[in-house]
C-alpha cells in the first residue's frame, strides 16, 4: 500500500503541475506576499497544494509520512524559491527538507510519531505567502488486552488483573496510563504500564455470583471488554423451558474495517435467553465462533475466543467480534452463539443462533456518471462528472480525498462531413459519440487512409507510448514537427484537461458526491477520446473507476464550428498533420 500511495502523489503531483500551465486548479485561497525564482522576476504565491503520499501511519516509530506542496501564482504557474514554513500537533516532529520550494515550485518534509506512540490524529500546518493550509495523518497501531487470574472465582476471592500494550511491531509501550472501568464493584481508576508494557491491578471478586464485565482503554484505543465468572460452587445447570429460543443480536451490524494490529473498530454480540414469560435463563452455556464462509477473516476475531460463557441473572451474556483488514458483501459475516445447559465440548454445538454482520471497507465501490449536458467556456466546451464513493454496505463515504486524471488515448483523422465512423476490427459503423472496444488497443494499419469509401474518420494511438511527454525513439509516426523544426507528439497533453468543478473541493461531500470536470478548446470537439479515472482512498482503503468518452460538441456548432477543420490532419495516421 505504501508503494501504491507513493505512486498516487506522484500521479497527484503529475496532474497538478499540469493543471497549474493550464487552468486546472489546486485547493486554496489568495493572499499576498513573494516569492522568488532564481534568475526571474519576482513572482506572487497565490495559491498551493499539500498532501502526503499516506493517511495513516504506524506507531512503530520507524514509519513516516512525506508531507509535499507546491506553490503556483495567480496564473497557476509554479513558484520556486518561496519560503515555506512546516509544524505538526500532538507531539509529532516534522523534518523539512528544505526551507523553500524548488525549481519546480515543490517543497517536501517527513511527519515522524515522535516519542509518543499513542494512537491520535496529527495536523501538519503549512504557511505560504500568509496563506495556510492543513493535512491530517492518523496514528495507529496500538494494541491493548486484558488478562485476569483466575477467570472463574468464588466471592471475595483475590483476582490479578493484566493490561497489556504493545505497538504495531508487539513491541511493549511502557509509561502507558491505562484507564479501569466496568461492572466490577469498586475497580475503576487508573494504572500505568511498566518497561514490559504490562500493568497490574489485584481486586476482590464480587460477593454476588454471576458474570462481571471489565473494560479498559489506553494510548488511543479500547481493549476488548474482558468478563469473569464468580460462582459459589460449580455452575448448577440451567432449566430452559421447552419452547423458549434465544436471540443473537450484533450492534453495530456495519462497522468499518480495522487497520493492522488495530482493534478500535468492534460490535457488541448479545446471546440473550428469555422463557415464554420474558424471564431471563441464567448459567446457559454460551460458545461465540465466526463461521463466516468464502471470505479470508484477515485479522477478524471474538474476544472471548473458544472459551465457554455463562448467562447472568439477566439472561444474557457478551462478546465482541473485531473486524479485520478485508470488508465483506453486505451482512456477509456471519457469527454463531452454540448453546446448551450443560457443559459441551469445544467442537460440539448442541444448538445455535446466528446473526449477520457487514464489515464496509472506507472506499471500496467508486462510479462516474455524467449527463448529456455541455457547458460553452471562453472558446472551449465543459463536461462536468459526478464521481459517488460507497462502502461495502452501500453508504455514501463523506470527506473521501479522491485523485483524478484523464489520458489521452486516441486522436481522430478524417473529414468531419460523416457523423459517423467505422471500427475497423468489426466493420462495425458507430456514431462519433460512442467509444468502441477497439479505442483500447492500437489502429490495425497505421497507414489506412480515411479518405476511401467508406471510411470518413480513423483513429490513431496517441503517439506518447510510455506518456512521459518526451519525444522517445519510435514515438513520433507521423513525423510532424513544430515551427522550430523540432518532432512532435500528437495529440498534446494540453489539448483536453481535467480539474475539479471548484478548485477548493477535493473531497466526496455528505452524500459521497464530488463534481469534476473537463475542459478543451472547441476545436477538438469529436477528434479526441479520452479516459477519466478517479481513485479514492480512505482509512487505508481504496476504489478506482474509469470510464471513455469522446470529445463532443454542443448542437448547432456543427455549422461552423472550428471542429469542422481537422486537426490533426485528414490523411492515415503515418502521414504528418
Amino acid at each position: 500500500m505504501t508503494g501504491y500511495m507513493k505512486l498516487m502523489g506522484g500521479v497527484l503531483l503529475a496532474a497538478l503541475l499540469t493543471a497549474c500551465g493550464g487552468g486546472g486548479g489546486s485547493a486554496g485561497t489568495t493572499g499576498g506576499g513573494t516569492g522568488t525564482t532564481p534568475g526571474a522576476t519576482t513572482k506572487t504565491v497565490a495559491d498551493f497544494a499539500i498532501f502526503t503520499d499516506k493517511t495513516t501511519i504506524n506507531n512503530s516509530g520507524l514509519d513516516k509520512a512525506v508531507v509535499t506542496v507546491v506553490a503556483v501564482d495567480a496564473n497557476r504557474n509554479v513558484v520556486a524559491g518561496a519560503p515555506v514554513t512546516a509544524s505538526a500537533d500532538a507531539n509529532a516532529v516534522f523534518q523539512p527538507n528544505s526551507t523553500v520550494t524548488d525549481g519546480s515550485g515543490t517543497y517536501t518534509g517527513n511527519l515522524l510519531i515522535g516519542a509518543d506512540k499513542s494512537d491520535r490524529d496529527i495536523i501538519v500546518s503549512v504557511t505560504i505567502n500568509g496563506i495556510t493550509k492543513t493535512a491530517g495523518v492518523h496514528v495507529s497501531g496500538s494494541k491493548l488486552t486484558l488478562a485476569a487470574t483466575p477467570t472463574s472465582s468464588s466471592p471475595g476471592q483475590a483476582i490479578t488483573l493484566t493490561a497489556t500494550l504493545v505497538d504495531s511491531t508487539n513491541n511493549p509501550i511502557p509509561n502507558g496510563v491505562v484507564s479501569l472501568s466496568g461492572t466490577v464493584p469498586g475497580l475503576s481508576g487508573t494504572i500505568t504500564t511498566g518497561l514490559n508494557g504490562q500493568a497490574t491491578r489485584i481486586f476482590t471478586a464480587p460477593t454476588a455470583e454471576g458474570a462481571y464485565t471489565i473494560s479498559a482503554s489506553g494510548n488511543g484505543v479500547l481493549a476488548a471488554d474482558y468478563q469473569i465468572q464468580v460462582f459459589s460452587a460449580s455452575v448448577p445447570t440451567a432449566v430452559i423451558p421447552g419452547g423458549a429460543l434465544p436471540s443473537l443480536a450484533a450492534s453495530p451490524n456495519v462497522l468499518a474495517i480495522n487497520s493492522p494490529n488495530s482493534t478500535a473498530n468492534r460490535s457488541t454480540l448479545r446471546f440473550l435467553f428469555l422463557d415464554g414469560t420474558n424471564s431471563p435463563i441464567k448459567n446457559v452455556r454460551v460458545r461465540f465462533s465466526d463461521i463466516t464462509t468464502g471470505l479470508p477473516a484477515v485479522g477478524a476475531s471474538i474476544t472471548s475466543g473458544a472459551k465457554v460463557l455463562y448467562t447472568d441473572s439477566s439472561g444474557s451474556v457478551s462478546a465482541q467480534y473485531i473486524s479485520g483488514q478485508n470488508s465483506s458483501p453486505t451482512n456477509g459475516v456471519t457469527v454463531r452463539a452454540c448453546y446448551s445447559a450443560t457443559d459441551f465440548a469445544e467442537n460440539e454445538c448442541p444448538a445455535s443462533v446466528t446473526a449477520t454482520l457487514t464489515v464496509a471497507g472506507q472506499a471500496l465501490a467508486v462510479s462516474i456518471g455524467d449527463d448529456n449536458l455541455l457547458a460553452v467556456g471562453t472558446g472551449t466546451y465543459i463536461k462536468q462528472f459526478t464521481i459517488s464513493v460507497a462502502d461495502s454496505a452501500g453508504r455514501a463515504v463523506p470527506n473521501a480525498p479522491v485523485d483524478i486524471s484523464v489520458d489521452l488515448t486516441h486522436y481522430g483523422k478524417g473529414l468531419f462531413t460523416s457523423p459517423y465512423y467505422l471500427d475497423p476490427t468489426t466493420t462495425t459503423t458507430f456514431s462519433l459519440g460512442v467509444v468502441p472496444v477497439s479505442l483500447t488497443g492500437a489502429y490495425p494499419s497505421l497507414d489506412t487512409d480515411p479518405l476511401g469509401s467508406p471510411l470518413q474518420r480513423i483513429w490513431c494511438p496517441n503517439e506518447d507510448t510510455n506518456r512521459n511527454g518526451n519525444v522517445d525513439a519510435g514515438e513520433n509516426i507521423n513525423g510532424s514537427v513544430d515551427s522550430n523544426g523540432q518532432a512532435t507528439l500528437e495529440p498534446r497533453k494540453s489539448d483536453l484537461l481535467i480539474s475539479y468543478a471548484s478548485p477548493t473541493v477535493t473531497t466526496t461531500n455528505a452524500s459521497g458526491l464530488l463534481v469534476i470536470k473537463v475542459e478543451y478548446s472547441q476545436r477538438f470537439a469529436t477528434w479526441l477520446a479520452y479516459n477519466v479515472r478517479v481513485t479514492a482512498n480512505v482509512a487505508g482503503s481504496q476504489g478506482m473507476a474509469e470510464r471513455l468518452f469522446v470529445t463532443n460538441f454542443v448542437e448547432g456548432d456543427e455549422k461552423n464550428g472550428s471542429f469542422i477543420d481537422p486537426p490533426y490532419g485528414m490523411r492515415s495516421c503515418r502521414a504528418p498533420n
